[in-house]
């Protein structure tokens, strides 16, 4: 039996209150970025069970349009993240 194997990407942004996390497809919103990531992990690992993959690794790329210019040197070392689940 072929494991299966899913990526999915998902841009993270914060409006100064809120954090979201979205594509064309789902849209999560949080205060904080870890109760974030546990509504990340728990859509996916039902939408996983459902759909028989084994692991899925979600990538948060941060939003830089609403970044200060100024920090952009830094961007690839502070925002973006991977999860990974497996069953």
């Amino acid at each position: 039996m072929k494991e299966k194997y899913q990526e999915i990407e998902l841009k993270l942004s914060h409006d100064g209150e809120f954090w979201f996390a979205k594509n064309a497809s789902i849209k999560f919103k949080a205060v904080e970025l870890l109760e974030l990531e546990k509504k990340i992990e728990k859509n996916f690992s039902d939408y996983s069970q459902k759909n028989k993959i084994i692991q899925l690794k979600v990538f948060l790329r941060y939003d830089f349009d609403n970044f200060p210019k100024w920090l952009h040197q830094y961007h690839s070392h502070y925002f973006n993240r991977t999860l990974i689940f497996s069953l």
